[in-house]
């Protein structure tokens, strides 16, 4: 308990009198929440209600008065001790003020202490106790009173003062948790769990590899759950935790190793001459689902089916470098089988041309390729400039832009067999653009003329009679909306009479009454939002 004792003269400055109160009254042991925290405004104001119904009401001091609530625990177990702590002003006149502390445990009021309080000067008042078994709300209320005290309100008499605040009592959560004894999962299983509670909990998982937590909307105490991989980057071994939180704490429940497999693809293969007789082949390698790139995976190399080496992936990129003299058009593949955490069984196939030695041109016939490069281009101007048709002529564009620029390249080095191998692919690549181009066309003309054509045929027999049906079914479902409306509202004026009743607000018989009548309209526009919808 923090009593003053001020042996400062009746008469002095009010200034210097509040000044001095307010610098000393300042306790060491108050928790995070105040009367006037909670209320909105400063409990010592004699104009502001801050006590809770039925006792609510503006309080009827003289001078005396309540000048804060504090208690040590926002949010407290069972059977733990809370302390509150009463700012009391007594009457600056010669009477005599009582004070008394409650405590409201949800179903009844007991009287924590009552005692006859300090003269003159501002005062505390402290106690410890005991709160009880229950979850839910609290409320402690402090009270000052020149005349006895008859009830809990503290409201019957000529000068008094009651100001409130509540808590929360929180039973710590209790959860069991069963998952399957499967390990080892694909990437369209789940991992199935039961779940059961004491009380309702938000569950928030994680696979610790990823850094990241997935949260499952709130719960009922029993619970079925599903966990789901679609959000793991790739395959391997994770550790998968389970957290239970609710208010009042956090509690890991599960841990649980897990593997995960998926399917591996090769989604790209480049094969490129570095010299006359060295050949650069890149693969791609990546999670099917994901999209991500796959680590450490064993690359197959094949020249003409004939298997020249093997690597391993490296940010999802394999790379062989292949040294052969061999001339002409050859195919380069890439193939992937399956693994530990990997299903696979895929192969893509490159067409490169090798030159072997490098033949000297003559001046036609390095101009007959820069004119060449120049027609091709050309066209490639034109494509770019169409608008968006689809993804595969998006994709065809940038695949000719490449070419072209290894066409470019084949001419500034004067390799006049790469530069008519790299001429060839580039050609197709342009052929099926402009089929690509002329397919789309082809789709909106006949969406354009055959959906005009199919709309006239119908709408002239049957339009008089959709009309009317239509006009039938736009009354009923106005209809069926405006009760739908009704039953919406009649829901949310029945959650407000609950709401005010939990406040205090209302009586016990108000809230009988409203509810009934409430729940009748409620039943009789369900009633016909039955027959409008059956």
């Amino acid at each position: 308990m923090y009593v003053l004792h001020l042996s400062i003269n009746y008469y002095m400055n009010k200034c210097f009198y509040s000044l001095l109160v307010g610098l000393l009254l300042i306790p060491a042991i108050f928790g995070a929440t105040t009367c006037s925290e909670y209320w909105g405004e400063e409990c010592s104001s004699r104009s502001l209600g801050d006590s809770f119904y039925p006792c609510n009401g503006v309080e009827h001091g003289h001078d005396e008065y309540v000048a804060e609530v504090y208690i040590s625990e926002d949010n407290i177990l069972p059977d733990q001790y809370q302390q509150v702590t009463c700012e009391f002003i007594p009457t600056k006149y010669w009477s005599v003020d009582k004070i008394y502390i409650y405590y409201f445990d949800g179903s009844n009021w007991t009287c924590l202490y009552e005692g006859i309080g300090e003269h003159k000067y501002a005062y505390n008042k402290s106690i410890s106790f005991k709160v009880d078994k229950t979850e839910g709300e609290k409320i402690v209320r402090c009270i000052i009173s020149r005349d006895p005290v008859t009830g809990e309100c503290a409201n019957k008499g000529t000068y008094y003062d009651n100001d409130d605040l509540n808590f929360m009592v929180i039973k710590p959560q209790e959860c069991n948790i069963s998952c399957s004894d499967k390990n080892v999962f694909e990437r369209n299983e789940t991992i199935d769990c039961s779940l059961s509670c004491n009380k309702k909990v938000n569950l928030v998982y994680t696979f610790s590899s990823t850094r990241k937590n997935y949260s499952i909307s709130y719960h009922n105490p029993n619970h079925n759950i599903e966990i789901p991989f679609d959000s793991l980057p790739v395959a391997g071994i994770y550790n998968l935790e389970i957290y239970a939180l609710d208010s009042f704490s956090e509690m890991k429940i599960a841990t649980k190793e897990i593997t995960l497999r998926s399917k591996a693809i090769i989604s790209s293969i480049f094969a490129e001459t570095l010299n006359d007789d060295l050949t650069k082949i890149t693969c791609k390698i990546t999670d099917k689902y994901s999209g991500e790139s796959i680590n450490n995976y064993q690359v197959s190399f094949l020249m003409d089916e004939a298997i020249i080496g093997s690597n391993y992936t490296t940010n999802g990129n394999a790379i062989y470098i292949h040294h052969s003299e061999e001339k002409g058009l050859h195919n380069f593949t890439c193939s992937i089988s399956e693994n530990e955490l990997y299903n696979a069984n895929d192969r893509k196939t490159s067409e490169t041309f090798l030159s072997g030695n490098k033949i000297n041109i003559t001046a036609m016939e390095l101009k007959t390729m820069e004119d060449k490069l120049n027609e091709l281009t050309e066209e490639l101007v034109i494509y770019k400039s169409v608008p968006y048709i689809s993804k595969e002529f998006t994709n065809t564009l940038n695949e000719a832009e490449f070419i072209a620029k290894k066409l470019n390249k084949n001419l500034n080095d004067e390799d006049i067999n790469q530069f008519k191998n790299t001429e060839q692919s580039l050609e197709k690549k342009l052929s099926t653009l402009n089929w690509l181009r002329q397919l789309n066309n082809l789709k909106i003309f006949l969406a354009k003329y055959s959906l005009i054509g199919i709309s006239i045929l119908l709408l002239i027999p049957f339009g008089f009679a959709i009309y009317k049906i239509n006009k039938k079914n736009e009354r009923h479902q106005k209809e069926i909306n405006y009760y739908r409306n009704r039953e919406r509202d009649a829901h949310k004026k029945i959650e407000c009479i609950e709401k005010d009743y939990f406040n205090r607000k209302i009586s016990e018989e108000s809230f009988n009454k409203l509810i009934l009548e409430n729940k009748d309209k409620l039943e009789k526009i369900k009633a016909r939002l039955n027959e409008l919808t059956s």
